[in-house]
């Protein structure tokens, strides 16, 4: 359950929820099964933040910091993930159906039964990340380079 200090700090604007983190970097945000449909998060400072079960679908998440955060079993789809940086997130059998993640960043990312079918990924970056189990469209080849 989510820590409701903080999930109003976040629901209040990205630039209050920054400048929280950026003062308080020793507590790790907890916002673990929060409904935040359609929330605007672009360039917000979640490195590390307990996001498990967390319902982000249609959020938009664009150069948004989710290095290290904790995201299995999260709800991603339709998500604008543009720019993100995800680098050694937990994504296990998190659902990216039809997210945008046009050169986000998954290295060293956990993806294992993760669902990107129907995602945009053109331009991702996957170097380390473990994708066993990961399910991508048919047509889909992930490509680190472009």
């Amino acid at each position: 359950m989510a820590n409701a200090d903080h999930l109003s700090l976040l629901k209040r604007s990205v630039d209050t929820w920054n400048q929280w983190r950026q003062e308080h970097p020793e507590i790790q945000a907890d916002l673990r099964e929060a409904n935040l449909v359609s929330a605007l998060l672009s360039g917000g400072n979640l490195r590390g933040a307990m996001l498990n079960d967390t319902i982000l679908c249609l959020a938009r998440l664009i150069a948004a910091d989710l290095s290290g955060a904790d995201l299995s079993g999260a709800d991603l789809s339709g998500a604008d993930l543009r720019w993100a940086d995800l680098s050694g997130a937990d994504l296990y059998m998190a659902n990216l159906t039809g997210a945008n993640l046009t050169k986000t960043r998954f290295n060293g990312a956990d993806l294992r039964g993760a669902n990107l079918r129907g995602a945009l990924i053109k331009g991702i970056s996957l170097d380390g990340a473990n994708l066993h189990s990961t399910l991508f469209s048919d047509e889909d080849v992930p490509s680190t380079r472009e």
